[in-house]
């Protein structure tokens, strides 16, 4: 009998191992057929030619833990692999002259990460993460009348229900294929996002070029580049300052630490095939693009999880 029952068990865990390994392949099967071109640079540096510009960006550090360099660099390539480093869990707003906001990520719930918070910890080295504020809680709701997200991953989204709970009422803007195509780890985000009450969903078409605009933001575009995730997307601004235009790239997870756009780093390979399935190639074609965009005057690439960087990008943290 006892021999029938270790048998038994023997074939469920085996049945368990083989489907998780079929669903792992089919998800990257899925992000590797997805490579689109982002845009070049004219294009982008022709999109600010419009009247209204935002004037103002700012982000928010909505939580943040220190975490071992080597949970966001391929250790191999990695000049300064002791180096401290501080994951940031952001979320950005955008500021028109009239008073207008369009949100850019809301960060994690405070349940999401402590969940999070625990997890990165016990994958090895992670201090524990602390959680700052909510957007909800630091800017007037009534502002923001619009809003997306670079990719649907819960420390992105699960913030955003804050938002509701605050009283905002707004537009959600994604590109058709964010809304479209998802995965086993986009599909809590994409439910979250549906179970907003205070939000709209429109819908981004394709166009002729890779940017797609935003109607009734101008200056703000939306590109869809996949690579981290099946929907990933990349935000573009144009900001109108005292000293001209400056033009911001809000690249959310292609890279996680400044050091992998600027040298071209991976992410660990364990990370990105078995973790968070990615397209290997297609955020190798994204870093180099990023790292010839950075070395462009005028623009200027912020990325989600690197808190150093975002502090010395010359971008105001909100009050």
């Amino acid at each position: 009998m006892i021999r029938y029952l270790l048998g038994g068990l023997l074939v469920l865990v085996l049945c368990v191992v083989v489907g998780g390994l079929n669903i792992l392949r089919l998800t990257h099967q899925q992000i590797d057929e997805l490579n689109p071109e982002p845009a070049p640079y004219r294009e982008i540096q022709a999109s600010a030619r419009v009247a209204g510009l935002p004037v103002k960006i700012e982000w928010l550090a909505v939580a943040s833990q220190p975490v071992p360099r080597s949970l966001v660099l391929d250790a191999a390539h990695d000049p300064a692999p002791t180096s401290p480093f501080v994951l940031a869990f952001p979320a950005f707003v955008v500021t028109w002259a009239d008073g207008r906001r369009f949100v850019i990520d809301a960060g994690p719930s405070r349940q999401e990460a402590d969940t999070m918070g625990e997890g990165l910890a016990l994958l090895g080295g992670a201090q524990p993460l602390t959680y700052h504020r909510s957007l909800g809680t630091t800017i007037d709701p009534a502002s923001i009348r619009g809003m997306g997200f670079t990719h649907l991953h819960n420390d992105h989204t699960s913030g955003a229900a804050e938002l509701c709970a605050a009283g905002a009422s707004l537009t959600l803007y994604q590109t058709v294929e964010q809304f479209n195509l998802l995965n086993y780890l986009t599909f809590q985000g994409a439910d979250e996002l549906a179970g907003m009450g205070c939000a709209v969903r429109m819908l981004l078409a394709q166009q002729q070029t890779a940017l797609r605009d935003i109607q009734g933001f101008p200056g703000l575009y939306v590109m869809y580049v996949a690579g981290h995730t099946p929907g990933s997307q990349v935000f573009v601004v144009h900001v109108r300052g005292r000293q001209g235009v400056q033009t911001y790239l809000i690249a959310g997870d292609i890279a996680n630490h400044g050091a992998a756009i600027d040298l071209d780093i991976s992410k660990p390979s364990w990370y990105s095939r078995w973790l968070v399935p990615e397209n290997l190639e297609q955020l190798a074609q994204l870093r180099r693009w990023l790292q010839a965009m950075a070395a462009r005057p005028g623009i200027r690439v912020l990325l989600s999880h690197d808190l150093q960087r975002l502090q010395d990008s010359g971008v105001s943290e909100l009050p």
